[in-house]
């Protein structure tokens, strides 16, 4: 059921739930506060349902009956008048107020919007919604995870290209040459030398310890590997060598003790006699300078081979004793060490984190 309900400020008519009589609302087009009674005439009960008629066709027998001023459809909207209409300022133009935007709508969670007959904005029963250009705005769209999920992978590869982990390195790759191997080779080969030459110091004292042939065959190189060698002579059976070019790059020389008793177990080896008659005045010293290598070097097995073809000579057990050479210092050592290190860890870098 249905009352009528006027409101005593401007006339507008409404018409509303039986359930709402006797409460309060705020009239749409005065904005003036209206208490939900019937309109008299009706005494409280709903009015009677007629049939709708086109507006050009009046019932039977009776002339048209003359719309509202308030309802009449006018190219301008009809003025509004200020709350309590009648005072003193009565007739008088008022500003026209804006409507309010949507989430602004003071009558959005109005109860009576429901069975309001302005506009799908309150709830219309009977106009369409999807024509009120005040309506709710369109269902927000999430955005596509596909996009997002292009942009992260973009940036963690931009980020693998700038740096590996973090520390500021460009991206491994593998870049082998010829170059590159050959630094981190002979950086290889400066570090192991110069632990070599440690070994070699740590035997060594500080001036070269005197001693015959026969006294170092009898007794051993003991502590002491930096030595002057007296009381040899070399071998009638000749020597073995390793030539390049016509040049002799190494050379090996049988020696006996002088006395004539002993094995030839003691090996002159030089790296400095190039010609036949330089292997031979240095044979023919009385005494030689240097130091017994066998801690940190051996015979391949070619030279033993051939140094087992000579009488007396046992490749496996004989001293070795490079002439002329002396203990390292600790600032060669030093250099050797370090300069193989930064050879070896450049080599290394080229090849993994230069790109060709």
């Amino acid at each position: 059921m249905a009352i009528d309900v006027r409101c005593q400020a401007c006339g507008k008519q409404y018409r509303l739930n039986d359930e709402l009589a006797g409460k309060k609302f705020k009239c749409k087009q005065c904005e003036a506060i209206v208490l939900a009674t019937p309109s008299s005439g009706t005494n409280g009960k709903a009015a009677p349902q007629t049939e709708k008629r086109p507006r050009s066709e009046p019932p039977a027998g009776q002339s048209p009956r003359p719309r509202p001023a308030a309802q009449q459809t006018t190219s301008q909207p009809p003025k509004k008048k200020p709350v309590g209409a009648g005072s003193s300022g009565a007739g008088q133009p008022v500003k026209k107020k804006k409507r309010p935007a949507p989430a602004a709508d003071p009558y959005a969670n109005d109860a009576f919007g429901a069975l309001d007959e302005f506009g799908g904005d309150y709830g219309d029963a009977w106009n369409d919604d999807a024509a009120d250009p005040y309506g709710s705005p369109p269902p927000r769209r999430k955005k596509s995870t596909a996009k997002s999920f292009s942009k992260s992978k973009s940036k963690t590869q931009s980020k693998a290209k700038s740096g590996a982990g973090g520390f500021g390195l460009p991206a491994m790759t593998f870049n082998f040459n010829r170059l590159n191997a050959a630094l981190v080779v002979i950086g290889g080969m400066l570090i192991f030398f110069g632990f070599q030459e440690i070994r070699l110091r740590s035997r060594s004292g500080t001036a070269p310890l005197e001693i015959t042939l026969s006294e170092l065959l009898k007794n051993g190189p003991g502590s002491g590997v930096y030595l002057t060698v007296t009381g040899k002579l070399p071998t009638d059976d000749g020597f073995v060598y390793s030539e390049r070019g016509g040049r002799y790059t190494e050379v090996w020389v049988p020696c006996v003790p002088i006395e004539g008793t002993g094995n030839a177990n003691f090996l002159l080896y030089s790296k400095k006699t190039p010609t036949e008659s330089d292997v031979a005045g240095m044979a023919m010293n009385a005494s030689h300078t240097g130091m017994i290598i066998n801690d940190i070097t051996g015979l391949d097995a070619e030279t033993k081979k051939l140094l087992g073809t000579i009488p007396g000579v046992n490749p496996d057990t004989a001293l070795v004793f490079e002439v002329d050479r002396t203990p390292a210092s600790v600032a060669k050592i030093g250099a050797m060490i370090l300069g193989g290190l930064l050879l070896m860890l450049g080599g290394l870098f080229w090849i993994f984190f230069v790109h060709s």
